[in-house]
């Protein structure tokens, strides 16, 4: 009886980490992301909780209409809506005049001389609560 114990808690540890790996990998680039396109942390922790609540009070009501039309139809409408979001975010511009840029939020800058401006601009940037972001090679 005990060895069964064992297989089960190790089977249950092993699914736990499986699910919440994929969220361990893609919340940095949902916080990273908006931070490289002009949002504040405290911004993107509004959004983040706003996102949450929305999923919360959502969550009964989807269930109600899986029940109604079926889950298939309804978690093929999630999957769409969610693919939208992630779409959306990419082209998104949160600062009027900031480019969009890629996932990795990373700013390459290719002469000193861009550099030397880029750095300038940010540390007058009175608004930047950010930590400092290195753009030079």
């Amino acid at each position: 009886m005990r060895a069964d114990a064992t297989g089960l808690r190790r089977a249950f540890v092993l699914l736990t980490a499986l699910r919440w790996l994929p969220v361990g990998f893609t919340t940095p680039l949902l916080v990273l992301l908006p931070l490289s396109r002009g949002l504040t942390l405290g911004q993107v922790g509004i959004t983040i909780a706003c996102g949450a609540a929305t999923a919360a009070l959502l969550e009964l009501p989807t269930g109600g209409l899986a029940d109604a039309v079926g889950r298939r139809p309804v978690l093929g409408a999630s999957s769409l809506l969610g693919l939208a979001v992630f779409a959306s975010m990419l082209v998104a511009r949160w600062r009027p005049g900031t480019s969009t840029r890629s996932v990795a939020a990373i700013d390459v800058r290719t002469s000193a001389t861009d550099c030397r401006e880029h750095t300038r601009r940010r540390a007058a940037d009175s608004r930047s609560r950010r930590w400092p972001v290195a753009c030079c090679r």
